[in-house]
C-alpha cells in the first residue's frame, strides 16, 4: 500500500513524501522496506531527480511559464525564447530555485510586466549591476537584445567614471591618453571580435597607474630636471608599476608633454618555473588517470600541463575546434591543427559531448561553457580556480610545459602553439638547454612523452 503523504520512517528516521507501510503498519521508506519504488513524477513519470510530486523539469516548465506571465494572468509572448532557454537548459534543479528567489528573476517579472522598456539602456542604469548583468546575458542568449561587445561597453562606462572622479592639473592629458592610447587599439580588438577581458583589465590598469604618476607631479612640470627625478622616485616606490607606466611616458613624449623624460619597459633576462620535472609528470599521471578530479578541471590541467596553453587561450575553445578525421582527433591551437595524444582525445570528446549548462542552438557551443552565464564561455577565473581547488596552479604547471616543449620542437612551432613571442620562445629554449641548428624551420607534429 503507497500513500502520497509526507511520513517519517520508523526505520531510518528520513522523512518522505512518499513512504510504504511495512507488515506492522507503520511508516517504512523503500529502501528500509526492500521493495521497488513505483511512483513518479505526476506529469511525465520520472522516477529520478523528484522535487516534491514531480521531476525538477516538469516543475521548471511550470515556474518558467509563471515567470513570463503577467499579473494579469496573461503569458507575454515576447518572452517566449526565454522560457525556451530556461526549459532546455541542463540546470534545471538551480533554475528551479533560481525564479523562486533571485532578485534577477525579479527583474525579468518587472519586463514581463512592461513596467521597463526592453532595450540595453534601462539594464545599464539598473542599480544591481550583478542582476543587471545575469539578465542581460540571459536576454542576449535568448535573442531579445541585439548584441553588444559587453567588454567594451564595460570598459567605456568604467573610463567615464574614473576619469570623472579624478579630476587634477593634469586631467586633459590622462583624458587623452584614456581615449586615444588606450580605448582606440580595444575598439580595433572588438571590431575583430578579439577583445578579452584581460586586455579590458590590463588597459584600466595602465590608466590607473598613469593617474597615479600624475597625481604626484606639479601642476607646472614641465622640463626634465623636474620630471625625471619624480618619476624615478614613483618607480622606486612602485617598481610594480614600471612595465604599465612606460606606455604613458612614451605616449607623453610623442605629445610633447614630457619629451624627455625617459622609462624603459624591462623584461627578465630568462623565464623561470616552480615546478620540479617529478613534479611536473605526477601532475600530468593525476590529470590522466583521477577520475575524482571533474572532466572540466582534467581537460583544462592537460592542455596546460602538455601544450602549454593559457587559460584565456582555452575558454575561446569551441567545439568546432575539435575535428575527427581519418581516426584521428584534432584540435586547433596555433595555425594549423594540433594532433592529440588518444587519452586526451578522449577527454576532450567526452567534454564535448556532454550537456551544456545552457542549449543556444543560435549561438556559439563552447567547449569550457559558463555555468552562471547564458550563452557565455566560462571565466579564465573560475577555471583556475577549479584546478587550483584539487592543489594544481596553472604557472608553474606551464612554465614546466614550455620547458618540457622547448626540448622537443624548434622556435617557430613552439611560438605558434603557445602564442607565445619568438623572443620568449627563445629564451625558453635556452634554459632548457638545446640547441636548435638541427631542427628543421617548420615542424608539423608535437612530440610528447
Amino acid at each position: 500500500m503507497i500513500r502520497r503523504i509526507p511520513k517519517t520512517c520508523r526505520s531510518c528516521g528520513q522523512r518522505r513524501l512518499i513512504v510504504y507501510l511495512n507488515t506492522a503498519g507503520q511508516p517504512c521508506c523503500s529502501t528500509c522496506a526492500n521493495v521497488p519504488q513505483r511512483f513518479g513524477c505526476l506529469d511525465c513519470g520520472a522516477e529520478e531527480h523528484l522535487h516534491g510530486l514531480r521531476c525538477y523539469r516538469c516543475v521548471l516548465r511550470i515556474r518558467a511559464k509563471q515567470l513570463i506571465t503577467a499579473t494579469d494572468g496573461n503569458v507575454n509572448t515576447t518572452f517566449t525564447p526565454l522560457y525556451n532557454l530556461l526549459i532546455s537548459s541542463g540546470r534545471a534543479p538551480t533554475l528551479v530555485n533560481w525564479i523562486h528567489r533571485s532578485s534577477s528573476a525579479a527583474l525579468v517579472r518587472r519586463y514581463v510586466n512592461d513596467e521597463l522598456p526592453l532595450t540595453h539602456d534601462s539594464l545599464d542604469e539598473w542599480p544591481s549591476e550583478r542582476t543587471a548583468t545575469h539578465v542581460r546575458q540571459l536576454f542576449l542568449a535568448a535573442g531579445l537584445l541585439e548584441q553588444r561587445d559587453e567588454i567594451l561597453h564595460g570598459f567605456e562606462a568604467w573610463t567615464r567614471t574614473y576619469l570623472a572622479t579624478h579630476p587634477g592639473p593634469h586631467h586633459n592629458a590622462l583624458q587623452k591618453y584614456a581615449r586615444w592610447q588606450i580605448s582606440q587599439p580595444l575598439h580595433a580588438r572588438a571590431r575583430k571580435g578579439t577583445l578579452t577581458l584581460d586586455a579590458s583589465s590590463q588597459a584600466r590598469q595602465k590608466i590607473k597607474v598613469a593617474a597615479q604618476f600624475l597625481q604626484t607631479l606639479p601642476a607646472d612640470t614641465t622640463s626634465r630636471e623636474r620630471i625625471q627625478p619624480v618619476l624615478e622616485d614613483h618607480i622606486l616606490a612602485y617598481p610594480q608599476h614600471r612595465n604599465r607606466l612606460a606606455p604613458f611616458i612614451s605616449w607623453a613624449q610623442t605629445q610633447k608633454l614630457f619629451p624627455l623624460a625617459a622609462l624603459k619597459i624591462t623584461a627578465a633576462p630568462y623565464p623561470s618555473v616552480a615546478l620540479s620535472e617529478t613534479d611536473y609528470w605526477a601532475t600530468i599521471h593525476r590529470l590522466q588517470i583521477d577520475e575524482d578530479l571533474p572532466l572540466r578541471a582534467r581537460v583544462a590541467g592537460l592542455l596546460v600541463g602538455l601544450f602549454a596553453q593559457q587559460l584565456t587561450t582555452l575558454i575561446w575553445l569551441t567545439a568546432d575546434d575539435l575535428t575527427e578525421q581519418g581516426g584521428k582527433v584534432q584540435l586547433r591551437l596555433g595555425h594549423d591543427p594540433l594532433t592529440l595524444p588518444n587519452h586526451v582525445a578522449e577527454l576532450l570528446i567526452d567534454l564535448r559531448d556532454s550537456v551544456p549548462p545552457w542549449t543556444t542552438e543560435d549561438h556559439v557551443r563552447w567547449l569550457f561553457p559558463s555555468r552562471q552565464r547564458a550563452g557565455q564561455h566560462i571565466h579564465k577565473r573560475t577555471l583556475g580556480d577549479g584546478l587550483l581547488r584539487y592543489g594544481i596552479r596553472t604557472t608553474p604547471l606551464r612554465g614546466a610545459a614550455l620547458i618540457n616543449l622547448a626540448s622537443k620542437i624548434p622556435v617557430g612551432p613552439l611560438s605558434d602553439l603557445t602564442g607565445i613571442s619568438n623572443q620568449a620562445a627563445a629564451r625558453w629554449a635556452e634554459v632548457a638547454g638545446r640547441s636548435w641548428n638541427a631542427y628543421p624551420q617548420l615542424r608539423t607534429s608535437v612530440l610528447i612523452e
